[in-house]
């Protein structure tokens, strides 16, 4: 529970009336009283001095005249001024109390209906509309509760109107300004992407990508992130998929990758992409654009004076693999082969090679002619070698039994693979050390138990999975644990056959004392 500063200042002052206390021991009183009722007292200002205090009441004071400004007329400087305030929250000593008295002031309704008065405007003011736009942002980066007041008063709708009757009069910062807000209200809340985009917001920043401005590019590529990133762990649904299918309709890929050919080595726009290669709908329409191609570049290009360019375009990669023409075009146009230098280059980057064995896991799986390009490439050396350079990080170990498994899976099984291929990638991963590094693996992590379980046996190697359970002497026991085929279920029956005499054992099992059923109802 938080405790505001009125509430605080009147227990000292009863403190003071009642109990006859100095003014030092009623608030030392006050804050052993709340704090053993468990009370919040990051907002309190429990020195006694005045700096909270003044810096709630200018806050106050701000939040005031910019909710007046839409209703009557007020100065342009005195706005103006009221709008700095905000904007100077995060160089204030005292932010704490500002934003607290933001929040009480209802300063997001106050900015949404300034927005609302701005837009449109016979004679607009782009000052007042930017100055609006950038404070509103500073105060959301800083505090989660305005953040999530974001949506209120139509604040969703008011930012997505500013931004529109900014590209329609063509002035990029105001623009830049609503795209860089936009971002900051969808980072980690669901329910403000969900209001932006039924705003129509995915058609808006499809638009903005299409531009020779750097900066607007760049604003465009980080709202398109957020609103379509599932990052809001609050939320058990996430509309992110629906999002990014609605930016790909609107064009979004497209401009995305056209943006690419000119900024290469733009993070924001590989990111940007990524977020949007979750269907295959999406994924299709990177690869027929030329997206694996512009990775493989970027790659060589850039990546290897760049770790954190050569990590965002490897999880693109990552993204694409799951895509079944996408596999056979990596493996084809060169992709493989960049993919290669830059992981032998950054053997130590833990997420690059990470996604680097999601990705080889992909192209292999159910393609045994991919499978034989991967391994004729080294791949056995460079899974391994992965696994011994990152022997704690679980994710990675768990690509990697993917990735062997995947590997020698399906080989021999298809006539495009050799009739050895499936025996000399075994013996490879064998000796040199596979099985120890895939049992250490499976130590990892609860989720790494199955897949390398499953690696060892396509390995050839007999195992098994044992868990200690109580015995009825209360010792701890260990019992393998059975997995489907290992053995047969005596009750399983392979077709569906509708029971003749099901109420017959029903009431033969309420005879015998079981529980009576009952109808079903809703109390």
């Amino acid at each position: 529970m938080k405790v505001s500063q009125e509430t605080f200042d009147s227990i000292v002052s009863e403190n003071v009336e009642e109990f006859e206390l100095s003014l030092h021991e009623a608030r030392k009183e006050a804050v052993e009283q709340l704090k053993r009722q468990g009370a919040d007292l990051s907002e309190v200002d429990i020195s006694g001095g005045t700096a909270k205090q003044d810096a709630r009441t200018e806050m106050e004071k701000a939040v005031q005249v910019i909710a007046g400004a839409s209703k009557v007329e007020t100065a342009r400087n005195t706005l103006l001024a009221a709008l700095m305030v905000i904007q100077a929250v995060s160089k204030n000593e005292q932010r704490q109390a500002a934003l607290s008295a933001f929040g009480i002031k209802d300063g997001s309704g106050a900015l949404a209906a300034l927005l609302q008065a701005c837009v449109p405007a016979e004679i607009p003011d782009w000052e007042v509309l930017s100055a609006t736009l950038i404070a509103w942002r500073q105060v959301i980066i800083r505090d989660d509760t305005a953040r999530d007041a974001f949506r209120w008063r139509g604040g969703a709708q008011s930012v997505v109107a500013a931004m529109r009757y900014a590209a329609k009069n063509n002035n990029d910062d105001c623009r830049i300004a609503a795209l860089e807000l936009i971002a900051a209200a969808a980072t980690r809340c669901e329910s403000n992407k969900g209001a932006l985009a039924k705003a129509g917001v995915c058609s808006d920043l499809a638009k903005a990508l299409v531009t020779k401005n750097d900066n607007l590019l760049k604003s465009a590529a980080r709202a398109v992130c957020t609103i379509a990133a599932a990052d809001d762990t609050r939320s058990a649904t996430s509309a992110s998929f629906d999002t990014s299918r609605a930016l790909v309709d609107a064009g979004a890929v497209e401009a995305l990758i056209q943006a690419l050919k000119v900024i290469k080595n733009s993070s924001d726009l590989l990111v940007a992409l990524r977020q949007l290669a979750k269907s295959d709908e999406a994924v299709k329409r990177i690869i027929r654009n030329g997206g694996a191609a512009i990775c493989a570049d970027i790659i060589d290009t850039f990546c290897f004076q760049d770790t954190k360019l050569a990590i965002k375009a490897v999880g693109l990669l990552r993204n694409l693999a799951a895509n079944d023409d996408a596999k056979d075009r990596i493996c084809s146009d060169g992709t493989l082969d960049a993919l290669f230098k830059l992981a032998l280059h950054y053997p130590r980057e833990t997420l690059l090679i990470e996604h680097t064995l999601a990705t080889i896991a992909q192209i292999a799986l159910r393609k045994p002619s991919n499978a034989i390009k991967i391994l004729n490439k080294s791949g056995i050396q460079l899974i391994l070698d992965a696994m011994r350079n990152h022997p704690t990080h679980a994710a990675t170990q768990r690509q990697a039994c993917l990735a062997i498994r995947n590997l020698v899976a399906r080989l021999g099984l298809d006539a495009l693979a050799q009739d050895n291929a499936k025996n000399t990638a075994i013996q490879g991963f064998l000796d040199d050390g596979a099985e120890d590094l895939l049992r250490k693996a499976s130590t990892q992590s609860s989720a790494n138990v199955d897949v390398a379980y499953a690696a060892l046996r396509d390995l050839g190697i007999s195992v098994q999975i044992s868990t200690y359970e109580l015995g009825q002497d209360g010792r701890g026991e260990l019992v393998p644990k059975a997995h489907f085929g290992d053995k047969a279920n005596v009750n399983f029956r392979p077709v569906f056959g509708a029971s003749d005499d099901i109420d017959d054992k029903i009431s033969q099992a309420d005879a015998q004392g079981s529980a009576p059923l009952t109808a079903f109802s809703l109390m």
